[in-house]
């Protein structure tokens, strides 16, 4: 056991990992089993902005990056960077790598002459280059999952599957108000929506 201050504790887990950070803050600790494998702090003055954990102990992490608006790099089981994707065109708001460690998905927003677009844009992990992207307009990316394949997106307005360069959508009125969701099944997402908002 190990006791630590948090302001904005995030856990993400997968398989026997489990990666713990403070998002905003500048510590990150990778777990297996029960113990804490690595820590992780970024370049001073920077912050955490999001991480994930892949079933192999593979780490993704998004932080803030001196002149850019967000660095996405992927380590490998030894601390070592795989991919590092330093971005300036958007912000970022979160990552993942998939199942297979090909194919690295970031959640990256922008805007144009309507407001905020968010896009997920798709990278091959072993030359760094951008594969293809998928515009979400202004829908809120609130969870990512892979399913072998596919990769799950949650919004705040529909449900985004892609595979193999294709998106299917389903969207929701959006008058009605997502309360909850699960990612947990298989082949298959649950959602909670309301008419009232914090019903």
């Amino acid at each position: 056991d190990e006791t630590v201050a948090m302001e904005q504790p995030v856990v993400s887990t997968d398989g026997d990992y489990a990666v713990v950070y403070d998002a905003g803050g500048t510590t990150l600790y990778l777990i297996h089993r029960q113990d804490v494998v690595r820590t992780y702090s970024p370049a001073k003055n920077q912050e955490l902005l999001a991480a994930r954990v892949s079933e192999n102990g593979y780490l993704t992490v998004v932080e803030q990056a001196s002149g850019y608006k967000a660095a996405v790099t992927v380590y490998d089981t030894n601390g070592e960077p795989v991919i590092t994707e330093n971005i300036s065109s958007a912000f970022v708001s979160d990552a993942i790598l998939s199942p297979d460690g090909k194919t690295l998905a970031v959640v990256s927003i922008g805007e144009d002459s309507s407001g905020f677009n968010t896009a997920i844009v798709f990278y091959n992990v072993s030359d760094g280059s951008e594969r293809t992207r998928f515009v979400v307009g202004s829908d809120v990316v609130l969870d990512l999952e892979w399913e072998k394949t596919v990769l799950w997106v949650i919004g705040e307005y529909g449900t985004y599957c892609i595979e193999k360069d294709a998106m299917t959508v389903d969207n929701v009125d959006a008058s009605r108000y997502l309360q909850s969701f699960s990612l947990g099944g298989n082949g298959f997402a649950a959602l909670f929506y309301t008419n009232y908002q914090g019903s």
